[in-house]
């Protein structure tokens, strides 16, 4: 008798294609002497067949292949229109090679002799693992196609996102201006207005392939996931209707964990629209969040996360669920139930692709009528958040001189107007051997250097070690709109550097300058790798 042990953990549920009572008899007795726990039922006839199935489902089918008017190889047809890969074994009296070999050729796991029911505990355990491969196998070749679908999308918004984030950066910015100049005009007003709230839109699209991709360039810091929820409850308040009652369930504790605070915003905005348009009628909508220590045994759980301490976010709705197609293209981009118009199907991508960027793992259950939950694991960590006090705040420009350098012409004029509306003095150039011109005849201090990272005749880390060295108190603000596997190979990202991603509005190129030129912590620009194009 096989070690208890070694039986599996759940119970089996067969179902036994047996005309002959004694010999179901006999073929449950010799499971229960091998130690297996099971369930059975017993069928002789297709319709039969098809209402067990359709009333549930089994793990392993037995089949005798002489039945009246009825055979196993029919059954074993049944069972694969049914679109059910349960191991079909084959138990009967006598059995020729030719007909062996041509259950096997159709897809059955194996015969046995009903003279030899020893050997079915043994064609059991095999057809399981088997089965358990296919499934495992199944699921890595599913993988691998959704890593290269993801890896084609960040191709191409890789490959457009420079351009497209300069033509941005020129719509945003002059769209700004034109709003500053139209504030008495009301219509010509609300036509800047509309253009700059669809460049915005355009910018976030950018922004969600690239985070979907795994390819957009993101700046970590320690935050408190709760503070991220308090702070946005209010705004998630006014995204759902009133027939949706929103509760969140925060950790008594204070837990940190290393994200980027404005991508950890937009999953939860993501999650909530998507549990609002799940619940047309109203419903609960709870967030919570707790702390977990995950195990060893973490792939038992479906949860593709290392072991170690995380906080766990929970999105639960009770709206109208998904089913397990819904479920298998949940991530895919530009898949959406919703109707035309009503979704781009890249928000759960969007969310998936920050997650994993962040080092987590996120699981999905949910059932049809009943509802949908999110859970997203993210690594917690013992640092604490800066204090915001020791934030310098925002300085007034004290007529500074800002040296920009950008090679494309559009953003380099609308830089310069920008920042000679705010008050500063800009010294422009086109790229690094102009700027090296201008530097060496400029006898005045130059207190910023505003730079592209990615320039026809060089780079700007070349640029800014080559100018720093002659002028050592200068301080360096990148700014770029490729995306970080570009950037990284410029190496900028390993030092103690500032960056502005593009497009940027008014506001946030402003807010970097000040934090730049205020902050005694950007004065070095000492790099941990040096350029691959200078």
């Amino acid at each position: 008798m096989r070690d208890q042990k070694e039986v599996s953990h759940k119970t089996l549920r067969l179902l036994i294609v047996e005309d002959n009572p004694i010999d179901v008899e006999l073929l449950v007795y010799s499971l229960k002497a091998e130690g297996y726990i099971f369930e059975y039922d017993v069928v002789h006839a297709p319709d039969a067949f098809r209402q067990h199935w359709s009333a549930g489902s089994y793990d392993v089918v037995l089949a005798d292949n002489n039945l009246p008017n009825w055979t196993g190889m029919e059954a074993l047809k049944l069972l694969q229109e049914l679109g059910k890969d349960a191991p079909f074994i084959v138990v009967t009296g006598s059995l020729g090679d030719e007909s062996a070999v041509d259950y096997i050729k159709q897809g059955a796991s194996d015969y046995v002799l009903k003279s030899r029911l020893n050997r079915l505990p043994l064609s059991i355990d095999r057809a399981l693992r088997e089965q358990s491969n296919r499934e495992e196998r199944k699921a890595l070749e599913e993988e691998l196609r959704q890593a290269q679908k993801m890896e084609a999308i960040g191709r191409l918004a890789g490959g457009i996102a420079h351009d497209f984030n300069n033509l941005l950066t020129v719509i945003l910015g002059r769209s700004e201006l034109l709003i500053d100049l139209l504030a008495d005009q009301t219509l010509p007003l609300r036509h800047a207005g509309e253009i700059h709230a669809a460049s915005e839109q355009a910018a976030s699209l950018t922004r969600q392939l690239l985070a979907f991709s795994r390819k957009q360039t993101i700046q970590h810091e320690v935050v408190d996931l709760n503070a991220i929820i308090r702070k946005l409850h209010p705004m998630l308040e006014r995204l759902i209707p009133e027939n949706i009652q929103l509760t969140s369930v925060l950790t008594s504790r204070h837990e940190y964990i290393k994200v980027n605070p404005t991508q950890i915003e937009q999953v939860l905005l993501n999650l909530v629209v998507n549990a609002r348009d799940a619940m047309p009628a109203g419903g609960m909508l709870t967030i919570q969040t707790s702390a977990v220590v995950l195990p060893d045994l973490t792939k038992v759980h479906q949860l593709d996360a290392k072991p170690g301490n995380y906080m766990v976010l929970t999105v639960t709705d009770t709206g109208t669920g998904m089913d397990a197609e819904v479920l298998d293209h949940l991530f895919e981009p530009f898949y959406t139930t919703k109707q035309p118009g009503k979704g781009t199907g890249l928000g759960l991508p969007t969310v998936y692709g920050i997650v994993k960027q962040s080092g987590g793992s996120i699981i999905v259950q949910s059932q049809p009528h009943i509802g949908t939950t999110f859970s997203i694991y993210l690594p917690r960590t013992d640092k604490a958040p800066k204090s915001s006090h020791a934030r310098r705040p925002a300085m007034e420009n004290r007529g500074e001189t800002v040296f920009v350098v950008e090679d494309n012409e559009t953003v380099r004029e609308l830089t310069n107007e920008i920042l000679e509306l705010k008050g500063y003095r800009v010294l422009s150039a086109g790229g690094p051997g102009e700027a090296v011109t201008i530097s060496n005849e400029f006898q005045g201090p130059i207190d910023l250097l505003l730079t592209d990272v990615v320039m026809p005749e060089g780079s700007g880390p070349a640029l800014a070690e080559r100018l720093t060295k002659l002028r050592p108190d200068m301080k360096v603000l990148y700014m770029s709109g490729y995306t970080a596997e570009m950037i990284s190979q410029q190496g900028i990202l390993e030092g103690s550097v500032a960056l502005v991603m593009k497009p940027f509005t008014t506001r946030e190129l402003m807010n970097k300058v000040h934090e730049v030129l205020g902050d005694a912590s950007f004065k070095s620009t000492a790099l941990q790798k040096r350029s691959h194009h200078a």
